[in-house]
This record gives C-alpha cells, structure tokens and sequence, in this order.
C-alpha cells in the first residue's frame, strides 16, 4: 500500500484521541500510538524503533502550553533516532481561526503559583473532524487511494480463488 516505504506513524497526545483514530490508522496500515504527556521511557523503548533512521510523523495534541512542550519534548527525544517529517495535523492556529473554536483558559500547575493560559484541546474539533482530518493526510500520503488498493486486493482474492479452482479441476 506504501510502495515500499515506511507508512506515518502517527501519534496523539491523548489515549482517548489515539483509541478514535486506531480503526482509521489500521485501515492505512499505519502505527499510532499515545503519548499520554511526556513519557519519555515510552518513547525510548516503543517509539524510537519505528523512528529509526527517519519517518513521517503525523502529530495530534492539543494547542496549549504543556500540549506544546509535550509536542516538542516528543519530537526532540524522536529526532535523536532519526530525522522526523513531522506534521502537526491538529490542532493548529489555522484550525482555531477558521472554524471560530471556543478557547478556554486552564490553569498551569507546574507554576507556582499556578498561571492561566489559553487553550483549545483537539476535541473541539469533533469527533467526526479529527477523524476526517486524519483520513485526509493519509490520503494525500498514500501512493493509490484505499478505495482503489482495496479494489485491487479484491480482483486479486477472486483471480487467486478462480486459479485454485482451475487447479483442483486439472487434477
């Protein structure tokens, strides 16, 4: 489905964001994985394998101070085991912009006292949006489009069928 090379790995900030996107990233015969904040023994012992020597990054998190420093501490600790295409899929600044997404403030408690900053989670998205926005990288990524991969593993299963049938009547 990739011609041969490696598929995006794509990560999430979040369990619950990566486990709405498992069926699509399946489908695409890509990895995903959560990061659940910065775990960084997850990312040495799980993660770094699939970057080794380079690989296309499809990033999820949210848009905030510590989804930034989770995005970035992500990205440095990867980049040590090879060179990273990253792409940050959602949530952008171009993304709050052009569908007027509510920004909430959340307090910061690694601050002392704790300080308040502006954030807007992926989840304002919707559901239905992340998914589709997921679904359209894979698409411009892909080689063939997976309607069209799927309807050629199909000809081949009926072509592979017919060819043992005709075996088992020459014999």
């Amino acid at each position: 489905m990739w011609d041969g090379e490696e598929p995006p790995l794509i990560l999430c900030e979040s369990r619950s964001l990566a486990g709405v996107l498992r069926d699509i990233a399946r489908d695409y015969l890509c990895p995903i994985a959560a990061t659940n904040g910065q775990a960084g023994g997850f990312l040495h012992t799980e993660i770094a394998p699939l970057v080794k020597g380079g690989r296309r990054v499809f990033y999820m998190g949210d848009l905030d101070l510590s989804g930034s420093h989770i995005e970035e501490n992500t990205r440095a600790v990867l980049q040590g085991y090879g060179e990273l295409d990253w792409e940050k899929v959602a949530i952008t600044d171009a993304q709050v912009r052009e569908r007027d997404l509510p920004v909430k403030t959340k307090l910061d408690y690694r601050f002392k006292p704790a300080r308040a900053f502006d954030a807007v989670e992926t989840e304002a998205l919707g559901q239905a949006r992340i998914m589709e926005l997921l679904t359209e990288m894979l698409e411009a990524a892909v080689p063939e489009p997976l309607s069209e991969a799927l309807e050629r593993e199909q000809r081949q299963r009926v072509q592979v069928r017919e060819r043992l049938r005709s075996d088992e009547t020459d014999e």
